[in-house]
């Protein structure tokens, strides 16, 4: 486990999903080379995942403070306003940890996909379902994330469309639209 608290396989790194891990006990850091290490050790003296993030969310020991990690905020329903700039395009939350982390080095990043921005503020998100899966694809939660992935982008041309949403029947996204319309109008 790495300082940015992720497990990496050797050359795969640390850009793969668990899905879950059932046990009723700890879990031994073992690398063949090295014999047992603690989280963080492996990294010897780097310190480039703490370095870049933008939210100073790495801690010591492997341990991440959830409060400021933009992937953990970007689950957070709505995402804290002071966050929401920090998140830029990235609809689905930060990666830049795993990005600058040598064990990744062999793999090129993926770049941020453009996501369908105008669809995902009307609702129609199956095609982004299949990309991300199911319990990601919520609709008035992928609204809420466009609407904050618009106005950071300052996408004047989604005006009316998030003004359409203001409206919404679910309050929160109603409330996400009407903050993102201020964004937006303030950039006029």
């Amino acid at each position: 486990m790495g300082r940015n608290s992720l497990i990496a396989i050797p050359g795969i790194g640390s850009a793969f999903h668990v899905q879950a891990i059932v046990t009723n006990g700890g879990f031994e850091y073992t690398h063949k080379d090295t014999g047992t290490h603690k989280p963080g050790e492996r990294c010897k003296g780097c310190k480039k995942c703490i370095e870049a993030c933008p939210t100073s969310a790495i801690l010591e020991g492997g341990r991440i403070d959830p409060n400021k990690c933009l992937r953990a905020i970007s689950e957070k329903d709505p995402v804290p306003y002071e966050y929401e700039a920090l998140l830029g395009s990235r609809l689905l939350g930060c990666d830049v940890c795993q990005s600058v982390c040598p064990v990744n080095c062999c793999f090129d990043p993926l770049p941020e996909p453009e996501y369908p921005l105008k669809a995902l503020l009307n609702g129609e998100i199956t095609e982004l379902k299949y990309a991300i899966g199911p319990n990601y694809a919520r609709v008035n939660k992928l609204k809420k994330k466009a609407s904050v992935v618009a106005a950071n982008l300052d996408r004047q041309d989604l005006l009316e469309d998030i003004r359409q949403q203001c409206e919404a029947d679910d309050a929160s996204v109603a409330a996400a639209m009407k903050h993102a319309l201020e964004r937006l109008e303030e950039h006029k």
